[in-house]
């Protein structure tokens, strides 16, 4: 390693590898440029509400969820009280600002969002010059490199809708340079602009917020100034963020009421009781070999004990390598203190690696003082496997995983959402078009999902849609069904909410009875009845597609087979002949 990073240094201490580094993660994430819209974006375009509000859902009053409930956009298990809106408006007044200049031009869209990224990228390495300095100028090198091309950042720059994620990060790392040129070099304009920078990080995304805890980190750490003036430094900035969080909590935006995301403005014991498991898995996500994404998978009781313990190990061991230079460098500590306040910051919601990117700020600043420690003071480290020998393996996957296969992974990444997006189309192409201004029953859909997000798909197009498409049963199980009356009874065999993305939507447990324009639906132990007093279009979605469905006589009952939830995600799922569009 010692003669790799010699051959590096003149490279990576070079003034314009910022710049380089921007250029090749841009680059990386080119292909991104032809994704188009997927997923929320098409919400986003037939949003009608004011252009700096274009996140929010509902009108935050009583049963404000009911008319999306009613048309099938959430499915009928949601709490119709529950908050699902976000205060976003910078974020939101850029994506206006393109819908009115080049609405049908989602190129210039994706080529503004990696412009964002390069100027994240640049930013950041301005941010580490200043903080490492007294250190190699390699070593802030190093660090820009990793975070350019770290795959983490492959779906929030590939994804419009994932804007406000790198719009709230490099207001963010604006606010820290600007309040460590203040705290270290008297710059007095700092003052004012990190609170403000910081406010706009806030306004951004909810993880542009999560600046405050680099600023709690550096009154901790870096502040030479006595401990009472370093806290009164960094009070207007974390004020400001504070205080913007709370009052969009009390203005009603946020994200509470389903298991979506456990909001510790709302109710702090939940987002407490949750934030275990889920930092785990970003700790696995920033720090180790393992996406925090598929923390989805892992089975609740059990399966998250074992992984909060796999994730305690893990921990106590890389702290006890790195150790070393925690114990000479503030610098050292300062970053990892902030990005550990930084990721249980962003366990309000799933695990997900695009929530990563603040904290991997922090991260890979850490990682690069570890690596240039590690080979230029080797004895820092007792000679021996446990010590100096873990430490070097520790060294070294860091350096293949953040450097080779993170810029191998950024590519496919930047692309994840168009994807899905994809799946998504060719699910909404799958209902036939007479279907235009009906109300449409879906016995069994592969995901709740991917059928509300069906009619803003078809309007985003300026393709007819139905009047509603409400789903029954979201998930792979086997569903028995029986014929009634003007109506069906399904039950799945593993229940309704078994689906870790079903049960998503549930608040407290689901509702015993809801309705949606002429479908009456009452659930009882596992049970769902389903009646309507209009005609509707009955249809089931199988490993081939969906297909139009013949309710059994009443009385009788038909098996639903089981299904693969990844063939609704596989390319070739609608060359099935299928009924399309």
């Amino acid at each position: 390693m010692r003669k790799l990073l010699e051959r590096s240094r003149p490279a990576l201490g070079h003034p314009r590898l910022p710049l380089f580094a921007a250029l090749l993660g841009t680059l990386l994430m080119a292909p991104s440029l032809f994704a188009g819209f997927n997923l929320e974006d098409h919400f986003a375009r037939g949003n009608p509400g004011a252009p700096w509000d274009l996140f929010r859902i509902g009108d935050h009053g009583a049963d404000s969820l009911a008319p999306f409930v009613d048309i099938g956009v959430l499915p009928w298990w949601t709490p119709l009280s529950a908050g699902l809106s976000v205060f976003r408006p910078t974020t939101s007044l850029t994506v206006a600002l393109e819908q009115a200049l080049w609405p049908e031009t989602p190129l210039l869209m994706h080529a503004a969002n990696l412009a964002l990224f390069a100027a994240l990228v640049l930013a950041v390495g301005a941010l580490y010059r200043r903080l490492h300095r007294g250190t190699a100028v390699w070593v802030s090198g190093l660090a820009t490199l990793m975070f350019a091309l770290d795959d983490a950042h492959g779906m929030p720059v590939g994804w419009l809708s994932g804007r406000h994620h790198v719009l709230g990060a490099l207001f963010g790392v604006l606010a820290l340079w600007a309040f460590d040129r203040w705290r270290a070099d008297g710059w007095a304009p700092g003052a004012a602009f990190a609170p403000v920078l910081a406010g706009l990080a806030t306004v951004s995304s909810e993880v542009g917020g999560c600046v405050a805890a680099y600023v709690l980190a550096y009154a901790l750490t870096i502040d030479s100034a006595p401990r009472g003036r370093a806290w009164l430094a960094a009070a207007p900035t974390l004020t400001t963020v504070f205080g913007l969080r709370l009052g969009t909590t009390l203005l009603g935006y946020g994200l509470w009421g389903t298991q979506i995301a456990n909001d510790p403005w709302r109710d702090p014991l939940a987002f407490l009781a949750g934030a275990p498991d889920r930092f785990a898995a970003l700790t696995f996500g920033q720090w180790g070999w393992v996406p925090s994404d598929l923390w989805i998978l892992v089975p609740p009781g059990q399966g998250r004990g074992a992984l909060i313990a796999a994730a305690a190990v893990f921990i106590g061991l890389m702290a006890f390598a790195i150790y070393p230079v925690f114990r000479r460098s503030r610098t050292a500590r300062f970053w990892a203190l902030g990005a550990a306040l930084t990721m249980f910051a962003v366990t309000d919601v799933f695990p997900q690696d695009r929530l990563l990117m603040l904290a991997g700020v922090g991260a890979f600043a850490v990682i690069a003082q570890f690596i240039a420690a590690f080979v230029d003071h080797p004895e820092w480290w007792a000679p021996g496997f446990w010590t100096r020998g873990r430490a070097r393996f520790l060294a070294w996957s860091w350096v293949v995983i953040h450097i080779g296969v993170a810029g191998v992974l950024l590519v496919p990444r930047s692309v994840t959402a168009q994807l899905l997006g994809g799946s998504f189309e060719r699910l909404a192409d799958e209902l036939p078009a007479n279907t235009v201004g009906q109300d449409v029953v879906i016995v069994r859909a592969p995901d709740a999902w991917s059928v509300g997000a069906t009619g803003a798909i078809l309007r985003s197009r300026g393709q007819p849609a139905p009047r509603r498409i409400v789903a029954l049963y979201a998930g792979s199980q086997e569903v028995s069904v029986t014929g009634a009356k003007a109506g069906v009874r399904i039950t799945p065999r593993g229940g309704f909410f078994a689906d870790a993305l079903a049960a998503a939507y549930l608040g407290d447990g689901p509702p015993s009875a809801r309705t949606a324009g002429p479908i009456n639906l009452r659930y009882t132990d596992g049970t769902l009845d389903a009646t309507w007093r209009a005609p509707v279009r009955l249809f089931v979605w199988d490993e081939s597609g969906y297909h139009e469905f013949q309710p059994p006589a009443v009385g009788e009952s038909v098996q639903l087979n089981a299904v693969r939830l990844e063939a609704a995600f596989a390319p070739d799922a609608a060359e099935t002949g299928a009924p399309t569009r």
